[in-house]
């Protein structure tokens, strides 16, 4: 029987025991304690945000909520969660899209004049409306339609068009054609293949990361069990529903189908975590167990976790944030040259620093020391569905560019050629034009590329997570099950996907032209510039009143101020609670450059399409009132105890650090 409890709960905060029916008393149980309490103690950080909501009202009771009850509750959290998007500075993401219009009842506030629009705005609300009253669900292959027909596969299709043709992939998606005479087997092979994710980049990259794995252990292709299945229903012959999941190693060794994972310190944690799902490799834990005193960068030191990041130098105090390409070299090399193949992860847009990867530059040195191990191409032994083995070629590396936040905006950026800058209404005036010039290729157009990702609703911009991620025909492996009762093969991460989000991405690509795009990322940049040119002035201001004060009750000198040229991301020392709370921002801890006994605390924000300069001022405004900004001894602390020792045979996945996905 149920426990009487006297624990108030929901809006009216009766004692939750007087509100269960009495038919359900036998058949659920009670709170053991005070839910709101719980909660708001497990929060402590943001008790800002626990304070601003009136937690009980969202509580539901056993009798439900009335309609009052729910428009109070909702009315709450839209005014909060408002007030919160027109203040929002430190994530990567578009926190507005289009003021609320009066479909939105009163929950609306007055619209902010911080906030004027500057584009042609997208109109999320009465376009996906609509389709909220039935269930779209784009199960299986984007390019399948299958028989669950509540889909959106053919506007999902049009937006994975859009993205291979801004990241130079040939398309469409031609798929397998074994019989079409207007199709070549290697325009097959080279045109894309995609989905949009239901998750953001996190689902791509996983995938990537499963793809990659399975590539390179020599795992039947798809493009060959369609062949071979072709060829046994012409001979009305069976063949099992499933491939063997590994390849046959040859005599040759397990080195050639075990492949080891590189990825920098600045990767974000999802790679780290599929490194841990799926188990793969990674030089640091393969290099632990196999070659523990053998470490290539350093001789005799522990095996580092990940590729070492860009040193300091004077402009960027902390490093850039992208990889240092000589440390990756050395490290592929010392593998390569063991028979192991490579996966190497590039990014292009650090989540913290907003750092680009140089990666045709890594890819012309990487492409040197595969080709002197024999990796660059090599024969692999499958085993196909029938049980019979074959060798054919294949790349003896995977390469998987992360452009989470990058690979979105980047091409309207290398539209921007610098003797195009500025443009007419002068956007771009600000940005030097030696910034854009730099800008690397990152896409498809890179013959070495084997898949990206990228997330929707980073940039353009979603009201949930989204996002893309592309590979080629040809790296295509054999799906582990092809479930008759969907009618479309099971070729994607997730099983149901979320069919409104290519609704979204296909609006906002409808409602908004390349000229158009390439004006938000320019105006998007150049609203970086204009931040650190504003947070610079703040830095001026504190160190003006910090003259004669001891340097250890002032803010660091400079706020530590950086931007990684062409970043939307600035970091500086960490403000008080109440400005990181009302401004959303993201906290990072970063080793001290000058002592690494000592850490940094460190904020970041981010100039997305949607920020105005109004808000970069009111937050410049806000960090030159009293107490705004903690002061040095808050901000750098010794670090106390070394990083625990990894296990030799695991990852491990971070509790802090890596940043937003």
């Amino acid at each position: 029987m149920m426990k009487k409890t006297n624990i108030p709960y929901g809006p009216s905060q009766r004692p939750w025991y007087e509100q269960v029916p009495d038919f359900a008393k036998d058949y659920v149980s009670a709170p053991t304690h005070d839910p709101l309490a719980v909660y708001q103690q497990r929060n402590q950080s943001f008790v800002l945000q626990q304070t601003s909501l009136c937690s009980q009202d969202f509580e539901i009771p056993p009798h439900g909520l009335s309609d009052a009850e729910q428009y109070q509750a909702m009315k709450t959290f839209f005014v909060y969660s408002a007030q919160q998007a027109d203040r929002f500075l430190g994530y990567q993401v578009e926190s507005r899209f289009a003021q609320a219009g009066p479909s939105l009842r009163d929950y609306a506030p007055v619209q902010s004049d911080l906030e004027q629009g500057n584009w042609r705005q997208v109109d999320y609300p009465s376009r996906i409306a609509p389709f909220l009253t039935m269930s779209l669900n784009n199960v299986g292959d984007p390019f399948v339609d299958g028989d669950f027909t509540l889909n959106s596969k053919n506007i999902e299709r049009m937006v994975l068009d859009y993205y291979a043709c801004l990241w130079r992939a040939q398309w469409p998606s031609l798929g397998y054609q074994p019989h079409n005479e207007h199709v070549t087997p290697a325009q097959q092979n080279e045109s894309y293949w995609g989905y949009v994710l239901t998750m953001g980049s996190t689902e791509g990259n996983l995938y990537a990361m499963l793809n990659a794995r399975d590539y390179l252990s020599g795992r039947m292709l798809l493009r060959d069990q369609l062949a071979e299945q072709a060829q046994c229903a012409q001979k009305n012959s069976r063949i099992d529903e499933q491939s063997e999941y590994f390849s046959v190693y040859p005599d040759t060794g397990e080195a050639k189908y075990h492949p080891v994972a590189f990825f920098s310190e600045d990767t974000h944690y999802s790679i780290v975590k599929a490194m841990e799902v799926e188990k793969i490799d990674t030089f640091a834990t393969l290099g632990r167990r196999l070659y523990p005193e053998q470490n290539p960068l350093n001789q005799g030191e522990p095996w580092p976790d990940a590729v070492p990041s860009q040193g300091p130098t004077e402009a960027l105090p902390v490093g850039s944030g992208a990889v240092d390409i000589d440390s990756l070299i050395t490290l592929v090399r010392f593998f390569a040259q063991k028979g192991h193949p490579i996966l190497v992860v590039l990014n292009f847009g650090t989540t913290f620093k907003g750092a680009y990867d140089d990666v045709p530059k890594a890819l012309a040195e990487l492409e040197q020391v595969l080709k002197e191990a024999g990796l660059y191409e090599r024969k692999v032994t499958v085993k196909t569905d029938t049980g019979k083995t074959h060798e054919e070629m294949r790349s003896g590396y995977w390469i998987h560019i992360d452009g989470a936040l990058g690979a979105n905006y980047a091409p309207f950026i290398q539209m921007a050629s610098p003797h195009d800058m500025p443009l007419p209404n002068n956007l771009g005036k600000n940005i030097p034009k030696e910034d854009i010039a730099a800008m690397p290729a990152f896409d498809f157009s890179l013959p070495m590329v084997h898949s990206m990702v990228a997330s929707g609703h980073k940039w353009p911009g979603s009201p949930w997570p989204t996002g893309v991620y592309m590979t080629k025909q040809k790296y295509m492996v054999s799906p582990p099950d092809d479930p008759e009762y969907i009618g479309s093969p099971d070729t994607t991460f997730a099983g149901s996907r979320s069919g409104l989000s290519p609704l979204i991405l296909w609006h906002f690509f409808a409602t908004n032209s390349y000229q158009q795009q390439r004006e938000k990322a320019l105006y998007a940049i150049e609203l970086a510039y204009y931040a650190v040119e504003k947070l610079e002035e703040v830095a001026a201001y504190w160190r003006e009143k910090s003259l004669g004060r001891p340097e250890e009750e002032c803010p660091p000198d400079g706020l530590w101020l950086q931007h990684t040229p062409l970043s939307l991301s600035l970091i500086f020392s960490q403000p008080s609670d109440e400005i990181i709370a009302k401004y959303s921002l993201a906290k990072e801890t970063i080793t001290d450059p000058n002592d690494n006994n000592f850490q940094r605390q460190y904020v970041h924000l981010f100039t997305m399409w949607d920020v105005s300069e109004a808000r970069i001022d009111a937050l410049c405004n806000d960090l030159m009132s009293p107490n705004a900004l903690k002061p040095l001894s808050d901000v750098k602390t010794q670090i106390e105890t070394p990083s625990r020792d990894l296990p030799k045979n695991h990852t491990h996945l971070p509790l802090k650090g890596r940043s937003f996905r």
